[in-house]
């Protein structure tokens, strides 16, 4: 996940399973919430859980990482460039 590399296999599972609206019967202003509307809300707050977890895990990553960080010396290592 950092910046030369490809994003995280995870999170992009996760990505991938998001709840689509097409496959859930949304009620309208005119017809009133259904059992599905309540369901897909269950199951956006369900998956929108799941992938604050996985970004919650990769920030104290890198948190760590910066703490670690010796401000004199160079960055750490994922951060490590040659320009």
């Amino acid at each position: 996940m950092d910046f030369g590399n490809p994003v995280n296999e995870e999170f992009t599972e996760l990505w991938r399973q998001i709840p689509k609206v097409q496959d859930y019967s949304i009620g309208s202003y005119w017809t009133g919430t259904s059992e599905d509307t309540i369901r897909f809300i269950k199951d956006r707050l369900k998956w929108a859980t799941k992938l604050l977890l996985t970004e919650l895990k990769a920030v104290r990553r890198y948190y760590r990482l910066l703490l670690a960080w010796n401000l004199n010396g160079d960055p750490p290592e994922p951060f490590y460039r040659l320009i």
